[in-house]
C-alpha cells in the first residue's frame, strides 16, 4: 500500500510518540491488517521491528493513502490483532 506523509503529519506522529520509520515497518510487516473506517478511511495495524503494536489512521488522497495520526494499540486491539493471524496461519495449512 503506498503511503504518503506529509512534513505536519510527521510532527504530529512524533507528538503521539511514533516515528515515521515504525509507520514503514507497520505497511511492511507481513502480518499487518488493513480495515476499513467510516469516511472512507482505513486503519493499518501491525508490528514494527522492535515489537511496538500500532494503529495507523489512513485517509485516500492524491498519490496513495495519507497517513493522518496514529497509536499503540490498546490490549483489545492486540488481542484481535493476534487472534486474526492466528486464523490465518490455520487457513494457509
Amino acid at each position: 500500500m503506498k503511503l504518503v506523509l506529509t512534513i505536519n503529519r510527521a510532527r504530529h506522529l512524533e507528538k503521539c510518540g511514533i516515528l515515521p520509520d515504525e509507520v514503514d515497518q507497520v505497511n511492511q510487516d507481513p502480518a499487518h491488517i488493513t480495515m476499513n473506517m467510516r469516511g472512507g478511511g482505513r486503519f493499518l495495524l501491525g508490528r514494527t521491528a522492535a515489537g511496538r503494536y500500532l494503529k495507523i489512521a489512513l485517509r485516500p488522497g492524491p498519490g496513495g493513502w495519507h497517513i493522518w495520526t496514529g497509536w499503540p494499540m490498546s490490549e483489545r486491539e492486540k488481542r484481535f490483532f493476534k487472534a486474526h493471524n492466528k486464523r490465518r496461519r490455520l487457513d494457509e495449512t
